[in-house]
């Protein structure tokens, strides 16, 4: 069927890549001294979602979109990554925090 209205709806499911463990991992393997910026299109996040393989990656406070159909949104624990200082380093030791919190919730 040319027109099938399931493969134009919006997806909703937050992919994997999409937690503070993933970001985690990429900020480690980044410059701790490269600063960023909160630009929508170059903020952390967006970096870390085409590093991820999302394409034209545009981030708000609440969700991201990519390419031209999905969007979906951000958790909160990831704004907390991200606001604070513009720095790779500072952003990771926020990730660690959050990461060690969860941990420690866990047991």
């Amino acid at each position: 069927m040319l027109y099938d209205p399931k493969r134009w709806k919006p997806k909703t499911v937050v992919p994997e890549v999409v937690s503070v463990e993933g970001l985690a991992v990429w900020l480690r393997r980044q410059d701790p001294n490269k600063r960023y910026t909160l630009d929508p299109v170059n903020c952390l996040f967006a970096q870390y979602l085409r590093a991820s393989g999302f394409w034209f990656v545009w981030c708000s406070t609440d969700t991201f979109r990519s390419g031209l159909f999905f969007t979906t949104k951000i958790p909160r624990e990831i704004n907390h990554v991200v606001w604070g200082e513009r720095t790779f380093g500072a952003a990771l030791k926020r990730a660690e925090k959050i990461l060690e919190v969860k941990s420690e919730k866990e047991v």
